[in-house]
């Protein structure tokens, strides 16, 4: 019987890091939390989560402050499975709306405000992804289902990569694929038993791209 996939969920001090675990967990992972460049050493894991939660500019300087910056980023580079949750997506990209901060640059794009003046933000809730989405997280999960929100800022549309979209007064970026990259903005470890089956996609995908090598690049 093979190993289950091992995933490291990166704890810089700005996210949901228990639920996360758990819900990798339950999804069939051997999840660990980590929060240092050094316990992600070279092959000891399958892919890489990072969630987030709260303002984007303390997330971004508490994850260059740990150093978990430069592993997100050679992790992406070398085409590693990897999964961005909330604010743990929008720092992939260039930048935000909220505060300016500067973002990692591994997507391009940048962060805006949803809602408006008829809308309370933050969008919080459960909410509805535009179908046919043709990311691979969504295989068997039924076209109605409702994933689980709470942001007042998202990813803009454009940033070149497989985008599934979601609208709250504008139109923003629901998930992302590109390769091995995945990241999205609701939260599927809070998004009852359609979340755990996102999350179950997410480690036989790990366990995939384990076993061919992790070729692809994001």
């Amino acid at each position: 019987m093979s190993r289950p996939s091992r995933l490291a969920v990166l704890d810089y001090g700005m996210g949901n890091i228990r639920s996360v675990w758990r819900a990798a967990q339950h999804a069939g992972a051997d999840a660990q939390v980590v929060d240092s460049p050094n316990a992600v050493a070279e092959g000891a894991f399958d892919g890489l989560v990072l969630p987030g939660q709260g303002h984007f500019g303390r997330c971004v300087d508490s994850l260059r402050a740990s150093g978990l910056d430069r592993v997100v980023s050679d992790w992406c580079q070398r085409g590693k499975p990897f999964l961005g949750i909330c604010v743990g997506m929008q720092i992939l990209v260039e930048g935000s709306d909220e505060g300016g901060s500067i973002g990692l640059g591994i997507l391009p794009g940048r962060c805006i405000r949803v809602g408006s003046d008829d809308l309370s933000v933050p969008h919080m809730g459960w909410d509805l992804q535009t179908w046919p989405t043709p990311s691979r997280l969504f295989v068997g999960i039924h076209p109605s289902t409702r994933f689980y929100y709470c942001h007042s800022y998202a990813v803009a549309p454009g940033t070149g990569a497989t985008e599934t979209h979601a609208e709250y007064g504008v139109e923003f970026v629901a998930a992302i694929e590109r390769d091995n990259l995945w990241a999205v903005q609701f939260h599927p470890e809070k998004s009852s038993k359609d979340g755990l089956a996102f999350w179950a996609n997410f480690v036989a995908l790990c366990a995939a791209a384990e076993a061919a090598g992790s070729k692809g690049a994001c």
